[in-house]
Order: structure tokens, then sequence, then C-alpha cells
């Protein structure tokens, strides 16, 4: 080195040179820069963090170029916990760079021309307890910070670091989520996260570009395209969703959830404005959301009918959404659920399917938050808003909606449901002064209509007024609950109704509703015959109110009902077991504690019925029907105690007629009752099965009129029955073992009048409480008394048809001893017997010609003079007495073929007179 170079070395080492001061500084600068920086920063770096956020922050390596003025950093780490203990991590980052600009020195600001951090992971968890690990260290944070805000100084505003980036990149970003409170700990994977931000500035109105990606382990992807500032904080921009994150969320929740869930895609987009007014207080907005959900299907899990679809909707639309806040409101312009489908089920134990879909969580749920809450700032109520939500949709519509239910708890279920139903709602508010409408059109999978429209609200409480209409809706879709409670097959009929319903704070009221049911058949599931129904009955102005317990029914009409009533061999009807025993494992108890119903009918009028009546437990099959079957009951009222008046009448075969009148007490008969029946020229041949079973008779002519009248009191009953036989005549004999025997013939001729008309009085009474009580019992024990006694006493019946005649010993005529002549008062005793005899044409008169040995010898020996008196004389004064009662009786106008010889006895009768008792037969 020649010697002017030593002295230009030399010069830049003299201190006294400025050179030389440029040259050390320019040394410790590359050295502090290169070496020191570094180490500076991966020292500082745990100290200031646990200081700043009580957590612990490392980095594995670090390189600063103070030329380039950039700083390279690899290796990231921030601990989940201020415990030195614990491993957990709450943010990573594999590498981070940093350009800081020489500019900041003229923009009095920090400027960095890129900032890039790649493959940061952020970690965040809900631990054990409940608290998850950012709220914990928010909360921690929250907690130093008023703490350090106690001083005079409180009230001064600091001012946000004033920095710019010129270009912010994230890539390859991560974000994990992991829930260790449930059974089954859950954890998902955000990836890749990218965040691009241009021209960032903390300055005043300074503001940037910013693209944020999102993706999430399934596919889904969520983007942001906008400009941030943040002095003062506004963002603005839209975010586009694409794919759906709805299942990571169905898979997070599972835990209380009880179905499974499918969708195809999620995608929506929506432009957001979130900024800070001049008055510091933050507004955020949300306009133009729209978002189509496609291919969801709800499966149900966990019951008796596991994997089995509850709702399939191909397309849920929702289109202009906007949400302000803090107005805290939010509005929406359509909802459309396009031909969605829901399946709606009862399982065996009655519980339906909906209920179950999210597990009840236990009471003690979220306590383990309760002391986190209690550590919230004092000053949360200048940042929230307390006000509710305030929501309103322009428009909710479902089009081609299919639903269905399913009772499984029967033992034949078979599904019931809708089909292509269109609901439209607008107007939808949950503010209290906004009515939204309803309009609801469906036809049922049996072929009918539903219609519903009219008015709701949701605020302050659920109210609505709507007008219903059922047209047609086929009644054998009721089959399974029909057959459940009975042996029946619904084989027709059809139900319409139109009315009002209004439902609000007072319950649900029903109001004018009318109701028809046409053409209603229902079988005999066992033989599948015809059991009862009708051709029409309408119902006007049905009412309900359920606050005040009250059911009106107005005017019902009731058009050709038909029934048949079979009484079977064994003495059963085709009624007796069809009723299936009811069961009470589901039974509510809480409504036997409810008072009862307070019902009010109008009058109701049957017209053109028909009952179709056969009875096989009598020796002879017996059938009648009854035809043209009609009448009114009047109105009545369950808490009234006035009585409804019955007018009912009918055909009963070829050419009988019935009628029923009288007052009743509908909702207790036995209570209090006055029922007249009459029924007129019943033919009599028809009863011969029900004669044949009593007294083994048939009847071969005649016809019956009966004039029944019962009265109830307090469930006590009295019957009178008139029973009124014209042109009777009793038929051959039939051998039945439960027959009574009756002298019937004879009853019957001493009954019968002489225009062939008998009639019979038959009373009854009895306690209905009283176990051994049976009305048929009764009537026949009445009627069995009455022949009894009819035959056994002839003669008082005969006083009884003329009064001179008298009852007592009508039969009994007096001669003197020895005597064949016929005194007088033994002559108008056979006038008057004549006169009874021509009143009942059927019956013979027998007449006796007996002697008394003793008063008769002692007249004839007394007579003759003579000591004995043979067997022959005695004999021929009874043949003379029997000559001259027969030849009295003809004086009077009885026929010789009604008058027969028979009898040979007497007796001594007061008065010393000798007495022959005359004898009825019938003809």
């Amino acid at each position: 080195m020649s010697s002017a170079g030593y002295a230009d070395l030399r010069s830049w080492l003299n201190p006294r040179f400025v050179r030389f001061w440029l040259l050390l500084l320019l040394i410790v600068y590359t050295l502090g820069g290169f070496l020191l920086l570094p180490r500076i920063v991966q020292q500082q770096l745990p100290v200031q963090s646990q200081s700043l956020l009580n957590r612990t922050a490392t980095v594995e390596a670090v390189t600063f170029n103070p030329f380039t003025l950039q700083l390279h950093a690899t290796g990231f780490r921030l601990a989940d916990s201020k415990d030195v203990g614990d491993n957990a991590t709450l943010a990573a980052a594999d590498k981070l760079h940093i350009n800081l600009q020489l500019r900041s020195l003229l923009s009095f600001a920090i400027v960095l021309g890129d900032l890039e951090l790649a493959q940061p992971t952020v970690y965040l968890t809900r631990k054990a307890g409940g608290e998850t690990n950012i709220g914990q260290l928010i909360a921690e944070l929250d907690a130093d910070a008023a703490s350090k805000n106690q001083g005079p100084d409180t009230q001064q505003q600091n001012e946000p670091l004033r920095l710019i980036i010129d270009r912010l990149r994230i890539a390859d970003g991560a974000i994990v989520i992991e829930d260790r409170t449930l059974e089954e700990s859950f954890s998902t994977r955000i990836e890749p996260v990218t965040i691009s931000l241009d021209d960032f500035s903390t300055l005043p109105d300074g503001s940037g570009a910013q693209l944020i990606g999102i993706s999430t382990e399934d596919g889904s992807q969520i983007d942001v395209d906008g400009q941030l500032a943040v002095n003062p904080l506004q963002a603005t921009g839209r975010v586009t969703l694409t794919g759906s994150p709805l299942g990571i969320v169905h898979r997070y929740l599972r835990e209380n959830l009880n179905f499974e869930f499918d969708d195809c895609c999620l995608d929506g987009a929506f432009d957001y404005d979130v900024r800070l007014t001049e008055g510091g207080q933050l507004r955020a907005s949300i306009e133009g959301a729209d978002l189509s959900l496609r291919d969801v299907v709800v499966r149900s899990i966990d019951s008796e009918h596991s994997d089995r679809e509850i709702v399939s909707v191909p397309e849920l639309r929702l289109s202009g959404g906007r949400l302000q806040w803090p107005e805290n409101t939010l509005s929406i312009d359509a909802v459309a659920f396009s031909e969605p489908v829901l399946h709606v089920w009862s399982e065996a134990n009655g519980e339906l399917n909906l209920t179950g879909l999210v597990a009840e969580q236990s009471a003690d749920a979220g306590s383990d938050n309760d002391e986190s809450n209690q550590n919230e700032p004092d000053n949360k109520s200048q940042v929230a808003n307390d006000d509710p939500l305030t929501v309103s949709i322009g428009k909710l519509q479902i089009s081609g909606m299919q639903a269905d239910f399913i009772d499984y708890s029967l033992a034949a279920p078979a599904p019931i449901g809708l089909q292509n139903a269109q609901l439209t709602i607008s107007n939808i508010s949950t503010r209290s002064d906004s009515n939204a409408t309803l309009e609801l059109t469906a036809k049922t999978g049996s072929g009918g209509t539903i219609g519903l429209a009219g008015d709701l609200s949701v605020s302050p409480t659920v109210t609505a007024a709507l007008t219903f209409q059922l047209d047609e809706f086929a009644l054998s879709a009721l089959q399974p609950w029909a057959a459940e409670a009975a042996t029946v097959t619904v084989a027709g009929g059809s139900l319409s109704l139109n009315g009002r319903l209004r439902a609000d704070a007072n319950g649900l009221r029903v109001e004018r509703t009318a109701a028809t049911i046409a053409k209603l058949q229902v079988n005999d599931a066992r033989g599948n015959e015809k059991l009862a129904g009708w051709q029409r009955l309408q119902v006007a102005d049905i009412s309900l109110a359920t606050k005040e317990r009250r059911i009106g029914i107005g005017d019902i009409k009731l058009n050709a009902p038909f029934g048949k009533l079979q009484i079977n061999r064994d003495g059963s009807t085709n009624f007796s077991n069809l009723t299936k025993p009811a069961t009470d494992e589901n039974r509510d108890d809480s409504a036997a504690d409810a008072p009862p119903y307070r019902v009010r009918v109008g009058q109701s009028v049957v017209s053109d019925g028909r009952l179709d009546f056969s009875d096989d437990s009598l020796p002879l099959p017996f059938s009648a029907l009854i035809t043209e079957f009609g009448g009114t009951v009047s109105a009545f009222a369950s808490d009234s105690g006035d009585l409804s008046s019955l007018d009912l009448s009918g055909k009963v075969g070829d050419f009988g007629q019935s009628r029923v009148t009288g007052e009743v007490n509908l909702i207790d008969p036995t209570r209090n009752a006055d029922i007249k029946a009459e029924f007129r020229n019943v033919s009599m041949p028809e009863t011969s099965p029900y004669t044949v079973e009593f007294v083994g008779r048939k009847i071969a002519e005649g016809k019956l009129d009966l004039d029944l009248r019962y009265q109830f009191e307090n469930r006590k009953v009295k019957g009178d029955n008139d029973v009124t036989l014209r042109d009777f005549k009793l038929g051959e004999k039939v051998p039945h073992d439960d027959a009574m025997d009756l002298p019937l013939g004879l009853a019957v001729g001493l009954l019968r009048d002489v225009d062939g008309v008998i009639k019979m009085d038959l009373k009854v009474s009895g306690d209905l409480d009283d176990p051994s009580f049976s009305a048929r019992n009764l009537i026949l024990k009445a009627f069995a008394n009455l022949i009894t006694r009819v035959a056994a006493t002839p003669f008082k019946l005969l006083g009884a048809l003329v009064p001179e005649l008298g009852s007592d010993n009508a039969n009994r005529i007096g001669f003197d001893p020895g005597s064949a002549v016929v005194l007088p008062p033994a002559q108008e005793q056979l006038q008057q017997i004549a006169v009874a005899l021509d009143k009942r044409p059927d019956l013979l008169l027998r007449v006796p010609g007996g002697t008394d040995a003793e008063l008769d010898t002692a007249a004839l020996q007394a007579a003759s003079g003579t000591v004995s008196v043979t067997p022959a004389q005695l004999a021929e004064l009874g043949s003379r007495r029997q000559q001259a009662l027969i030849e009295t009786l003809r004086n009077y106008g009885i026929a010789d073929e009604r008058l027969t010889p028979g009898g040979d006895s007497a007796n001594a009768g007061p008065d010393g007179l000798v007495e022959l008792e005359l004898g009825i037969e019938v003809n």
C-alpha cells in the first residue's frame, strides 16, 4: 500500500474527522441491525408479550437487513395460557416478513412496504369449564385495563398508532376450533385463510382495499372484497359465500341434535358497512343479502324410525335482507321454500318426532360461565344494545309443499296428508302494531281441499283472525283411528266445513262455523256389512271458546240416516262388541281437574231415516224395517235444567206407524224425562219369534197398537204400557225351554171383546241403580201376572164388564134343596152373565148339573115322605137343574154352541141353598 493510501486510511480512522464518526455509525448500525436487533427481538418478545397479553410469545429465528429494512422471523408461537407449564398454543406462524420504508421519517408514521405472514394458525379452544381461550384472554386484558385507568388521566384519549402498510399479505392461514366440553371432543380446521390488504393506514381518512378468503374443511368458501379505514373506523364491501358450512355446524351441535342433516350447497352474498360516527357510536348494516340453500334433508335418529326423512327442501331462497345496528332491525324482502316435503309422525309412546329433534338441556346448563359473566366490564352498555331485535319479512312463501302424518301408536298406521300446499304470509313483523296476512290452499291426500286466510301478528303475543274452509275431506282417511276405537270400516263419507277462528290472549275461539258430513257409511269390519250412516248431516253455527270452556252448536239437520241393529244367536248385538277397551297409558289426568265444557245445541231435525232390525236369538228369526223415520228434537243446554221436547215418527213394516214424543234431559235422561211412544197397526204375525220365546205360541193374525209412557226421576222409572190387540188370533204351539206356561188361550178369550179387540194395561216401576233391574223382565213379569190373574178369576173379569153382575160369587147359582127351579135372583144373575158373554164372543160357558148329597137328600125325603133316596133320584135332580140353567140361558140369548154341559158337583151355600159353579172355556 502506498503512503497516500495509508494516509487516507488513517484519516478515516481519525476521530477528529467527521467521516470517522460516520464510518463508526455505519459499522454500529450494520452490526446492530444484523446482529443485535434480532437478539433483542428474541429476548424482549417473551417479556413484552407477557406484560401486554399475559401470554408468552416466542420466535425461533429473526433476521434483519438494516440496509433494505426487511425483517424476517420464523417459528412464531403465542402460548395459550399464562401458566408456564401449559404447552398449548393460542397462535403460531411459520414465517413473518416486514419491509420498513424510509419514508416513515417523512410521514411521521411507521410505513411498511410489505407485511407478509405465511401459514399463520390461530387456535380457538373451549375448555372443560365452558370458557374459551380467547374469552379468557379478553377478560384478563379488560381487568388490567380497568386497573390502569383508575388514575387522574383516565379521561385522556389515546391516539391510534400511526401505521401505514402498503401491502399486507396473509397466506395459507388456518383457524383451528376445538370444543372440549362435549362428550365427544369437536375440532375443525378452517383453511386456507388468505388476507390481502392494500394501502392500509391508521392515519385520519386513510383507507385501503381488502380481500379475505376463508375455506372450510368441507369445501365451503367465504370471500370478502371491500375497503377498510380505521381512523375513523369504516369498513365497506361485499361478502360472498359458496358451498355450505352447515355440515360443520351440525357436527358441532350433534350431541344436542336428534337428527342427521345433509345439504348440497349454501350460496349467498351481502354488502356490509361498519363505521364509527362522529359521536363515537358504532353503526353497522348489511344490505342486499341474498341466500340460497339447496337440497336440504333432515333425517331422524335415536327413534323407532331412525334414518327416516323428516324434512326435505329442494331450495330455500332468502332475498333482500337488511340488518341495521344499533337500531336492531332485520328485514327480509322475501323467503321462499320450493316444494318442501314434511313427514310428521307420532311414535308408539305418543311422542311427536318434531318435539325431540333438539335434546333437552339440563337446568344448570351454562352455570360454568356465571363467574365469568359477573366479571364483564361495566361499560358493556356503551357497546351493546339491549333492545329486542325487530324482525320483518315482506313475504314468506311456501310453494308445492307435501306433508303427511302417521300415528305409529295405532295398530294399522296409515298416512294422512296434504298435497301441493301453497302458503303465503305477507308483512310479517315482530312490531306490536303490525299485522301479517296469511293465505293457504292445499289438497288433502284423499282428494279434498283446504283453504285458510286472514290476519295474524306475533308481538306482543301471537294473535290470529282467520277464515278456514275444508271441502270434501274423505273420512276414510280417519280409518286408522276409527279401527283403533272400534271394529268398523269407514267406507264412505266426506267432511266439509267453513268458519272463522280467532286466537289471542283469551284463548282459541271458533265462530260462525258450518259443517256438513255427506254420504257417511260405516261398516262392520267383521263382515263388511253396512252398519250406520246417513245421506247428509248439516250443522250450523258451531262455536268454541276455550277460555270460557263453551261449545255452541246451531240447528242440526240429518237427512236419510240409516242403521242396522242385529241381535245375534247368543244374545249379543252387532254393536255390543264393536268398541275396543280404551287404554289409559297416555291419559292426561290434568284434564280431569278442569271444569266441563258448557254445551248448547239448537234444534235437531231428522228426515227419511231407516233402521233395519233383526233378532237371531229367537226360536224363529225375526226382522223388522223402520222407514220414513224423522222428526225434531228441540234445543238443549248442558247448564240448563230445561227439558228438550221430542217428536219423532216412522213407518214400521209395510203399514205400521211409530211416534215418540215427550220431554227429556238429553245430558242425563235418567234424571228427568217423560217420554211417550206410540205404535200403530203393527203386524202381529211378525212378532211371533218373540211370543214363541215368551209363551211358546205363534201369532196367527192380529194388529198391535202400543201406548207407552215412561217417566224418569232421579234414576227412578215408572212405566205405563197400554197394549191393544186387534183381530188377534193365536197360532200353533212351538216348544221352547224358556217359554212361560201360561193359560194364554183362556186369557185371550177373556180379554178379547166383541169387536175382536184386546186391551191390556201393564204398569212397571223400578230403580235403575238396582243391579237386578231389567225393563224387559219387569214387563214380562207384569204380563205373566195379568194372564195368570185373568185366567184364574174369569168371572171377576166378566163382572168388570157388567157391573150389575158383580165380581163376588158371580159364577155360583143357588137352588133350593131338592128343587130344579131357577130362583129369581139366579135368573137375574144368569141374565147378566149372558150380557157379559155377549161382550166376549170367544168364551164358552160350562154349565154344571150337580147335587148336594146331604141337603138334597133331606129335601127329597121330606117331599116324598120316604126314608131313602137313591143315587138315581139325585142324578135326575142334577140333570134337571142343568137343563133348567141351559134353558134359562137360551132364553137370555146364549146360543147352544156356547153352552157346554159339564160338571156335577154342588156345594152347600149360604142361606141353605145348593150352589152350582159355572165355568168358562175358550172356543
